[in-house]
Order: structure tokens, then C-alpha cells, then sequence
């Protein structure tokens, strides 16, 4: 634009002022003004759900509940005579279906 000026279609637009470029510093660090943290982090903790009484107790029913869940058996594993396929596929269907019941 500042070579072609008005030869451009955008003739009548200007550039602004070139703008002079700050000092950066040698090892790229700024300064942080102070501020008290300690205070910000307690205020965090006590104002968080988590040291709600309510919370604390739905965080421990659902720790049961996935611990319950993690020792069912999707399948069927105790079978102990042999069986046609149809049986053993009708033993395994009731399994799943059993344990996507209780999910």
C-alpha cells in the first residue's frame, strides 16, 4: 500500500502510524504484582462442593456402586457339565441380560 498508494482500489484508505515496538526483556520474564494466594486457595477449598457433607456421601455411594459393579461377571463362567450350544448361548444371553438389568 505504500508503494502502490492510489493506484490501489482501497486509494483513499490510510495506514496508521507505525507503532514503536516495546523493549523485551532478556531472559523473558515479567513481574507479577503481588497477591495473596494462600488466602485465595483457602477461600477456593472451603467454598468448593467437595467438602460438602452431601457430596462427600454421594462420592462414596458411587465408589460402592463401581466397586459392585467391577466384581460382577458379564458372562457366565461357572458351568460345570457340558451343554449343547443353544444352552450354553441361552445361559450366557441370561447373564448379560442380568447384569445389564442391574446397570
Amino acid at each position: 500500500m505504500k508503494n502502490k498508494g492510489s493506484e490501489l482500489i482501497s486509494g483513499s484508505l490510510k495506514l496508521p502510524p507505525d507503532q514503536k515496538k516495546k523493549q523485551s526483556s532478556y531472559y523473558g520474564m515479567i513481574t507479577i504484582p503481588e497477591h495473596d494466594w494462600p488466602t485465595t486457595f483457602y477461600n477456593f477449598c472451603a467454598n468448593t462442593l467437595i467438602s460438602n457433607s452431601q457430596v462427600i456421601l454421594a462420592i462414596n455411594d458411587i465408589k460402592k456402586e463401581c466397586n459392585d459393579v467391577l466384581l460382577r461377571d458379564i458372562y457366565n463362567p461357572n458351568i460345570s457339565k457340558t451343554l449343547k450350544v443353544e444352552d450354553f448361548k441361552q445361559i450366557q444371553h441370561s447373564s448379560i441380560s442380568q447384569t445389564s438389568y442391574y446397570l
